[in-house]
């Protein structure tokens, strides 16, 4: 009876990450036909991204909370597109709890943290305390990926697309599927 239990949970296990990933392959596909649906595109994103990345900090990984800690840092594109969307959609099988913060100092219970352009100036200690409390980092900003952000969106013929930061991902000590990384543009760190 075990046998036949771990078996089914196994199955139901790939099939939800065969569909996470179709739903993710899908989303980068479409065209957004203006500013607001790309928005949305990544409003969802930043909710199916997780499912692709492994936390290496046991004390912040998500699997060890009772909630996903979502967070924005600075103004932002999404207004209350996120506040609709995670009122009822789970990330990592978690309720969502998003926090709108503004200091630095807020980030440390954060799983995820979405930096916008406005804290560009504070970009280096940012990764800094994202790499010491093992914080996810993603945006949308031209460049962050190549100053330590792990996930950055950008636009390629219409589309959205994800450029992934592979060194600052590993000296993080995240592990991303290579799923998500067969998809995404592989960038580096500029060298100081």
């Amino acid at each position: 009876m075990s046998c036949k239990l771990t078996l089914i949970t196994t199955i139901r296990y790939k099939l939800k990450a065969s569909v996470m990933a179709l739903f993710l392959m899908l989303t980068l596909m479409v065209e957004p036909v203006c500013a607001e649906l790309e928005t949305q595109i990544r409003g969802l994103m930043l909710g199916q991204i997780p499912s692709f990345i492994y936390w290496p900090d046991i004390s912040n990984h998500p699997e060890t909370k009772t909630h996903f800690d979502l967070c924005i840092l600075g103004k932002h594109p999404f207004g209350t597109l996120l506040d609709e969307i995670y009122s009822t959609k789970l990330i990592k099988t978690k309720p969502v709890h998003l926090h709108y913060i503004n200091k630095i100092n807020e980030t440390n219970s954060c799983h995820l943290l979405f930096i916008s352009a406005s804290h560009k100036n504070e970009l280096t200690n940012i990764i800094a305390v994202a790499q010491e409390h093992s914080i996810l980092t993603v945006s949308e900003t031209r460049g962050f990926s190549d100053h330590g952000v792990i996930v950055n969106f950008y636009n390629a013929k219409q589309k959205t697309r994800l450029a992934i930061n592979h060194n600052s991902a590993k000296n993080s000590g995240f592990k991303i599927s290579s799923r998500l990384l067969s998809i995404s543009k592989i960038t580096h760190p500029l060298i100081d």
